[in-house]
């Protein structure tokens, strides 16, 4: 695996390569490598967690770079990162069950969870070089995906006051955001609802789930946009996510 030597050599010959949207990390970059010169390659990956989301995506796009061209799956069952546990994947991910993510993880390639990937609260930190496919994506910290994320049942997201990043588009029937969670994705496939619902989304949850998650909520006029819902008022968010688990929210 690469070692922090490899990585400066790497930022210095491929520093033109680097996304346009991470570039404005460089001279961070430079200081932190300076700054964990002689330590371990996963005291790197933790001092860039402590200062922002950016600078982690930025660190873990040039570790895949030190890589030749990684084409290895690692292949498990299911996969838990302990909390203060920093876990580096040197190519893709195929996990038959679910992920939970209580510390670090950084993967160099696609990613797929045959359930949920998880994580454990604000302070857990993913970096996905590759796409990332899985059943249910419920996100609480940091969640920084280059390719597209794709969950077949939903993404949950809160807590976090960084924006749940996908570079590539997001795909999934239903994302909800809550307690401030914002999105910051190339494209969205899918419907998107916040911590309050407007009469034309409450129709898009009618028309998408199934009556077991939904609550009954009577409106007076129903294409009075300018009306708001709150979310709990609109869905049972535990039956929700319960549903997900199972694979029965989303008819396939």
């Amino acid at each position: 695996m690469s070692n922090l030597d490899e990585m400066q050599s790497v930022l210095h010959r491929d520093v033109g390569a680097m996304p346009p949207s991470l570039k404005g990390q460089v001279p961070r970059l430079r200081d932190l490598l300076a700054d964990a010169r002689g330590a371990a390659l996963e005291a790197l990956f933790t001092r860039a967690n402590q200062a922002e989301g950016e600078l982690l995506e930025a660190a873990a796009w040039l570790w895949a770079r030190t890589l030749q061209a990684p084409d290895s799956v690692e292949q498990l069952e299911s996969l838990e990162v302990e909390e203060g546990e920093v876990r580096l994947v040197p190519g893709g991910l195929q996990v038959e069950k679910d992920v939970l993510n209580r510390g670090i993880l950084i993967v160099a390639g696609d990613v797929e969870v045959g359930g949920e990937f998880g994580d454990g609260d604000v302070g857990s930190a993913a970096v996905i070089a590759g796409s990332l496919r899985c059943k249910v994506a419920n996100v609480q910290g940091v969640l920084r995906v280059r390719g597209a994320l794709e969950a077949s049942q939903l993404v949950f997201a809160n807590n976090d006051p960084e924006p749940l990043v996908v570079r590539g588009g997001l795909r999934a029937p239903l994302t909800v955001l809550q307690l401030g969670r914002s999105l910051d994705v190339k494209s969205v496939d899918g419907l998107v609802v916040e911590e309050e619902v407007t009469p034309a989304q409450l129709v898009g949850l009618k028309r998408l789930l199934p009556a077991s998650v939904l609550l009954e909520v009577e409106l007076e006029d129903e294409d009075d946009d300018d009306v708001s819902i709150p979310l709990d008022e609109v869905l049972d968010v535990d039956a929700l996510y319960a549903a997900a688990q199972e694979g029965s929210l989303i008819s396939p």
